[in-house]
């Protein structure tokens, strides 16, 4: 049993809660909780920060800085580098068919700010400010967000040019994406 799954192991038993009843409630299969408990496997970030919050402790007590930094920043560069990717495609693309790089679009970016949110309450600078600095990070990130929006609002006219009726309805869809991932945020009880 790794340190990681013997903690998890504790803080539940502590609390008298059953696995079942924890799986149920965060849609982790029961199975998966227990491999995760006896350290037959290494829990995703994702997964550890779901049953932390669910048992109501801090990402701190399971990780020690250095490691979530890491694990911080693999959240930050794959979904940062992933919104420059689609902002390239957006470049790229015809607008009729870039719908789903908008759909992708807005998961990474909610995935950023998930960053953001965690990076915060653990006092963990995003790696461009770690290294480059604070004003360089403003600048990149402020840069790329200027160029992603008007790229953004730019393809969605051509778009609403060509085809009014199904970029209105993709939108509401879009916006209501957005909000329901919001939503199952507070639904899986994640606290930071």
């Amino acid at each position: 049993m790794n340190s990681l799954g013997r903690k998890l192991n504790k803080i539940r038993s502590e609390k008298g809660i059953e696995i079942a009843d924890v799986a149920k409630s965060l849609k982790i299969s029961s199975k998966r909780i227990e491999k995760i408990e006896k350290g037959y496997i290494d829990p995703q970030f994702v997964d550890v920060l779901k049953l932390t919050s669910y048992y109501k402790v801090s990402l701190g007590d399971f990780y020690q800085h250095d490691t979530l930094v890491k694990k911080t920043d693999n959240l930050f560069w794959a979904n940062f580098l992933g919104l420059i990717l689609m902002t390239i495609l957006l470049i790229i693309y015809d607008p009729a068919y870039s719908w789903i790089e908008f759909v992708y679009v807005i998961g990474c970016f909610d995935y950023v700010m998930f960053f953001w949110k965690i990076s915060k309450k653990y006092k963990i600078a995003n790696p461009i400010k770690r290294k480059l600095g604070k004003v360089a990070s403003s600048i990149i990130i402020g840069i790329l967000l200027i160029i992603f929006l008007s790229l953004s609002v730019f393809r969605l006219y051509q778009a609403f040019v060509i085809k009014p009726y199904f970029t209105i309805i993709f939108l509401i869809l879009l916006v209501l994406m957005f909000f329901l991932w919001n939503f199952s945020y507070k639904k899986m009880k994640i606290r930071f």
